[in-house]
């Protein structure tokens, strides 16, 4: 899948040195499938 399809829901910097990311792809959030968003975490220990 093209990283353009994508999406940033929500991001949230609520640990110290990291920040949590919800993405999902467009077609899946045309399609209301919110079961399938993926959370990310950045991580600077």
């Amino acid at each position: 899948m093209d990283p353009d399809d994508w999406l940033l829901l929500a991001q949230w910097v609520g640990f110290p040195m990291s920040i949590l990311y919800w993405t999902m792809p467009r077609q899946d959030l045309e399609a209301l499938r919110f079961d399938r968003v993926t959370v990310l975490m950045d991580a600077n220990p």
